[in-house]
């Protein structure tokens, strides 16, 4: 607070954060600044990797801005005061399914019906912000009253999506890149892509063309075509169920650092 008072302070530190980092749409500002926060803290750094972790998936899952912001904004509750508020409406909530500001922001509006540039989706974010930040206060004070496994479970476990999971027996952080190990990241899957059929962007023609009807040659190598397709799919599905009841989405070198 000396450092405050005598002005030596950082000024509008993590304010880059904003829209994603300088309006790019990346990671949501309220993690990231939430994020630096649990790790200046928390100086173990297991512990706070995995209440990170915690936070992200908790973002990723959880209907927001939650009831309890809405309920303080619409009754002026909130540290800004209600007349510099950007709306006092009780606004629509959703998942969003990912920890991208591009993402969030864009599934929101399309739930609600406000457009990106309006009050309602800045204010929407405003109050997403606190239940952000309040959430990283009941994380740490919970590690610092009762340990980590008390503060892990204030919310549910950090699992892969099912399609996630499928999509992970192959493609994960790994040194194999003819066996897909080109990628890596917790991040859902098809928070991003749409087209989740396994390797559907990959389908070509023995022959010519795309797809099935694009399968020229014998016949036997097309049925062999379509049913390793079929049986790619099942197998896909399956290892992501399989995959995504486990309470671990570490894969191979993505448990260690770097």
């Amino acid at each position: 607070m000396e450092a405050v008072r005598e002005g030596k302070h950082l000024h509008s530190l993590f304010q880059y954060g904003y829209g994603g980092a300088v309006g790019w749409g990346t990671l949501c500002g309220a993690l990231n600044g939430s994020l630096a926060i649990i790790q200046m803290v928390v100086g173990e750094h297991k512990h706070w990797d995995a209440l990170g972790k915690k936070l992200m998936r908790w973002y990723e899952s959880t209907p927001l801005p939650s009831d309890k912001s809405n309920e303080y904004a619409v009754k002026g509750m909130m540290y800004v005061p209600k007349e510099k508020m950007k709306s006092t409406k009780w606004l629509p909530s959703n998942i969003s399914g990912s920890t991208l500001c591009h993402v969030s922001v864009g599934k929101w509006c399309e739930i609600s019906g406000y457009a990106s540039g309006s009050k309602e989706r800045s204010e929407r974010c405003g109050r997403l912000t606190g239940d952000v930040a309040a959430m990283t206060v009941q994380l740490l004070n919970t590690y610092f009253e009762k340990g980590l496994s008390a503060a892990l479970a204030l919310a549910a476990d950090v699992r892969l999506s099912p399609t996630t999971a499928s999509c992970r027996v192959c493609h994960y952080k790994g040194k194999d890149y003819e066996a897909g190990q080109f990628t890596r990241g917790y991040l859902a899957c098809e928070s991003c892509h749409r087209d989740m059929r396994p390797h559907a962007h990959t389908f070509v023609s023995l022959g010519g063309g795309h797809g099935e009807a694009g399968l020229k040659g014998p016949s036997w190598a097309r049925d062999l075509a379509i049913a390793g397709l079929g049986a790619a799919a099942a197998a896909g599905v399956a290892a992501g169920v399989l995959a995504g009841s486990g309470s671990r989405e570490d894969r191979g070198e993505e448990e260690k650092e770097g």
